[in-house]
């Protein structure tokens, strides 16, 4: 048996498509092709959220969170408006975020 903890307290984790890093001991290979998976709207994703009062935030897992930063963050500050936490899982070190971020 495989324990996966996603974040503090109840949350709602996705998952997106695609990562080439294919770091060691990835914990959901089957999310690193970039074709694949499903498109969902992210009004869908913080609908479903509306209706689960019990949640506490939302985690972005993968694939790697950070090669769909746009939506994402759009995603993020909605949650943090409803005063719900966000975590991200990244295979990216802190330095390659910062190198990856807009001037």
């Amino acid at each position: 048996m495989k324990l996966q903890i996603d974040g503090d307290g109840c949350r709602l984790t996705v998952f997106v498509q695609g990562c080439a890093r294919r770091c060691p001991g990835c914990q959901n290979p089957e999310t690193q092709p970039m074709e694949g998976g499903r498109t969902i709207d992210t009004t869908a994703i913080l609908q479903q959220m509306a209706e689960n009062p019990i949640l506490s935030g939302i985690t972005f897992s993968g694939g790697e969170p950070f090669l769909q930063p746009a939506p994402l963050a759009s995603l993020a500050r909605a949650v943090h408006q409803r005063g719900l936490d966000v975590w991200s899982y990244s295979g990216f070190t802190l330095e390659e975020l910062a190198q990856r971020a807009p001037s």
